[in-house]
């Protein structure tokens, strides 16, 4: 990861020229990619090609090029047809969107058919743009990729389930192991089995069996890619009265999951149509694919089910990232490029990173890098009405499409920002982020929150007053250093009131110290305490 301003903390802030560096050497025109799969076909178009891909297009149709595969050996006639209308419109949308660089892949149903390359070859004629036919291994390698891109730290084994194919590959540590395409996907054993369950189970359980080093995944994580098995893990949110409906690393136990999918395995299509999280172009499919995720599950026994909204798509843009660029936190990224689109003051985070660092010391630990996106996200809501702006704060934190981040960190920023505005932890408008935290956690995000909000009462965004100013705790007093008035330029200085007061009091209250003071000296004839408040 590439160093910035730590503060000591070891979590890299890049700088504003760092940043700017950075997006001088990402692609600065749209990228698209139309992913010509066994069931669907989609375009998705990206803002850039960059760490973390922001999408500004998706649109999806259900072709089923691979319908009757099995049997036939060819791709479907209908399929066929309605694959050559949807790519020459997608391929023209995206000329019209000024997309600099459009990549089309194809997958397992052209990839296997006897007449795939030579489909292919048309399809490129007509739309005037190539077509790469990935082999298994790339499939899988693009997969797992994708999985990277929105958790790095992914250990374990990511499954892409397409309509034609199941492929499966080690992660761990960002690197990539063994990896296996088997003809799984629910074409092609709907085409071998029909609605025989028992020989589905059978084809399912041989095929997976073949594959001997499934038996180290034990004990590690599973991470599920594709939209069937997406599909399932909507249901279980609706069923379980889950308060966070972003797919993006939701997460079960295995067992929970494979009891969950069996429950959908046994449904019929008139039970599967009721269910409106269900995409309808899924039902004739959707059991099949929950069949195959148990066999998958009872196989390889991993920890948990870790359910990925990024995959291919995003693989292939990180495909060609050099070595840093892959190394770069996307959590951090993310933050930082809110900041300098939408922040009044893009380069206050580092600051009041370090800022808040003196007092609270364990933010060092594997929490720093939450802290620092909290920082930089701080003026998230400034351009709302004053009396919204907590409401709007948590809701856009707690459902932004971020990378790198799990539930309960999402929970976590959520309610910094809504109390950083003035929120109440215990508000009716903070319950769908404080129930997915520890009592723990509520009061850590409680304290950041308020720390934010007398950083801001302190300098009032200007970053002079902030760096010659320091909150530290001696004894069990809360003690805040600001500049004299005659260190500042004219009109720089915040001199101590009621509400900077009130809200170090507030504050000192919830870090359970007696009392508070504020004094006039420069930050630098302070030091720093060994009190340690967050863990």
């Amino acid at each position: 990861m590439e160093k910035g301003s730590t503060g000591g903390s070891g979590v890299a802030l890049s700088s504003p020229e760092q940043a700017e560096t950075r997006d001088s050497l990402s692609g600065r025109g749209r990228l698209g990619v139309i992913d010509i799969g066994s069931n669907s076909i989609r375009l998705v178009i990206f803002e850039r090609r960059e760490r973390v891909p922001v999408p500004v297009f998706n649109e999806r149709v259900i072709c089923a090029l691979g319908k009757g595969l099995a049997q036939s050996g060819r791709l479907s006639q209908e399929g066929k047809a309605l694959a050559l209308e949807s790519l020459i419109r997608f391929s023209r949308l995206a000329e019209a969107m000024a997309v600099a660089e459009l990549i089309l892949v194809a997958t397992a149903a052209v990839r296997d058919a006897e007449d795939g390359a030579a489909f292919a070859e048309d399809l490129a004629c007509e739309v005037g743009y190539p077509i790469r036919i990935l082999s298994g291994d790339e499939e899988a390698m693009l997969a797992a990729f994708g999985v990277i891109v929105g958790i790095p730290a992914a250990e374990g084994l990511v499954g892409d389930l397409g309509g034609g194919s199941l492929e499966l590959i080690e992660v761990g540590g960002g690197s990539l192991g063994r990896r296996v395409t088997l003809p799984l996907g629910p074409l092609r054993i709907l085409d071998a089995c029909g609605d025989d369950r028992r020989a589905a189970e059978r084809l399912i359980g041989e095929r997976l069996a073949a594959v001997p080093w499934l038996d180290e995944i034990a004990g590690k994580d599973f991470y599920a890619v594709g939209g069937a098995w997406r599909n399932i893990a909507r249901v279980h949110m609706q069923q379980s009265n889950y308060p966070l409906h972003v797919i993006q690393n939701y997460s079960m136990p295995a067992p929970v999951a494979i009891e969950f999918a069996q429950v959908i395995a046994q449904q019929g299509k008139g039970s599967l149509a009721k269910m409106p999280t269900i995409s309808r172009r899924r039902i004739e499919t959707l059991p099949t694919a929950a069949l195959t995720l148990v066999g998958l599950l009872r196989r390889a026994t991993p920890m948990s089910v870790v359910y990925s909204s990024f995959g291919l798509r995003e693989g292939l843009l990180y495909e060609g990232l050099g070595a840093h660029e892959r190394g770069r936190d996307p959590l951090l990224l993310t933050a930082e490029g809110l900041a300098r689109r939408e922040g009044r003051f893009p380069q206050l985070g580092a600051s009041l990173y370090d800022w808040l660092a003196a007092v609270y010391l364990d933010l060092r630990g594997l929490e720093g890098r939450l802290v620092a996106a909290a920082c930089h996200l701080a003026d998230i809501a400034w351009r709302d009405h004053p009396d919204y702006r907590a409401r709007q704060a948590i809701n856009r934190l707690l459902f932004f499409p971020y990378a790198g981040l799990d539930h309960p960190g999402r929970a976590f920023l959520a309610l910094v920002a809504y109390v950083r505005y003035g929120g109440s932890i215990g508000d009716d408008e903070a319950a769908e982020a404080r129930v997915m935290l520890s009592a723990v956690a509520r009061h850590e995000a409680r304290l950041l929150g308020l720390g934010i909000r007398l950083a801001f009462s302190v300098c009032g965004g200007a970053i002079q007053i902030l760096e010659r100013s320091r909150l530290t705790i001696l004894g069990e007093r809360l003690r805040l250093s600001l500049p004299p008035d005659s260190s500042l330029p004219p009109d720089s200085s915040l001199p101590p009131g009621g509400t900077l007061t009130r809200r170090l009091e507030v504050l000192a209250g919830a870090l359970d110290l007696d009392g508070s003071q504020v004094v006039l000296e420069e930050a630098g004839r302070t030091g720093r305490s060994g009190r340690s408040t967050l863990r």
